[in-house]
């Protein structure tokens, strides 16, 4: 017979139980690893902006990359648009285009 186990995250009633299902996890894991790699994307074409030469800046590959980064933001955030992070993340990349 196989065990469901559950926790109970601080803070969360006892009818809010998460499951400690494997597949349940490695989903949020995948996740993670794809909103993470998303930041690191957009922080590397950001640094590399901001770093370089403003006569080797091209508009063109700068709206394509930053057209990309956005369409993985979205379809990331039908995903996880419930998760806390996912509101910094919003704000983290919103806030580094309007300052740059």
């Amino acid at each position: 017979m196989a065990h469901h186990y559950t926790t109970v995250v601080p803070g969360m009633t006892p009818s809010a139980r998460l499951p400690l299902d494997p597949d349940f996890i490695m989903q949020d894991v995948d996740l993670l690893e794809k909103m993470w790699g998303t930041i690191a994307e957009w922080q590397q074409l950001y640094s590399g902006w901001k770093d370089g030469s403003f006569g080797d800046l091209k508009v063109e590959e700068m709206e394509e990359a930053a057209g990309r980064v956005a369409k993985s933001l979205q379809r990331l955030g039908r995903e996880i648009k419930n998760w806390p992070a996912w509101a910094w993340i919003k704000v983290s990349i919103l806030l580094t285009c309007l300052l740059a």
